[in-house]
């Protein structure tokens, strides 16, 4: 839901639906990986709960930041050229792809310490829910704006992240 609406949103940014596709996949890509890697690097078993905690609220904080601050900088900066304004959405999706990185490979690895045998069903809902997602995300798009996406996203992170967190407690 975020990276269609980043598609979006980027579109009217960078003038041409093409070069939106490749900032947005560029920038989330890059970002998303070396969010995964920081997490390799920083994860300490025994402090899942910590991570979820503080990965759950910089989601929030950012696509809070993405669905309401994004949009009026982008509107002062469209002004700016064409190689700039791809370096601009670079530099505004990178900490949200950061983030983005994040959630799953924990989820993994903690799924990999107290269930491992769950593991395949986990990236086989992963890919369910990216064609479900990017489908629903444009069918909600129409009916409610791409404002409400990033919001519905966070809610679904928020959802996943506290189903995380009761399932640390058993």
């Amino acid at each position: 839901m975020v990276e269609i609406s980043l598609f979006q949103k980027h579109i009217l940014f960078l003038g041409q639906p093409v070069t939106s596709i490749s900032a947005v996949l560029f920038a989330l890509l890059l970002s998303a990986g070396a969010g995964s890697q920081l997490l390799q690097n920083k994860f300490r078993s025994g402090r899942e709960r910590q991570w979820i905690l503080r990965i759950g609220l910089a989601l929030g904080v950012l696509l809070i930041l993405e669905a309401f601050a994004a949009p009026l900088l982008l509107d002062l900066l469209l002004g700016a050229g064409k190689v700039a304004r791809f370096a601009i959405s670079g530099i505004v999706i990178a900490p949200l792809g950061l983030a983005l990185g994040m959630p799953f490979p924990l989820g993994i690895r903690i799924l990999g310490e107290r269930s491992p045998g769950l593991i395949p069903w986990a990236w086989g809902l992963n890919a369910y829910m990216t064609v479900v997602g990017s489908i629903l995300s444009v069918i909600l798009a129409l009916l409610l704006g791409f404002r409400a996406n990033f919001l519905i996203a966070l809610l679904l992170y928020l959802a996943g992240f506290v189903a995380l967190l009761r399932a640390l407690r058993t």
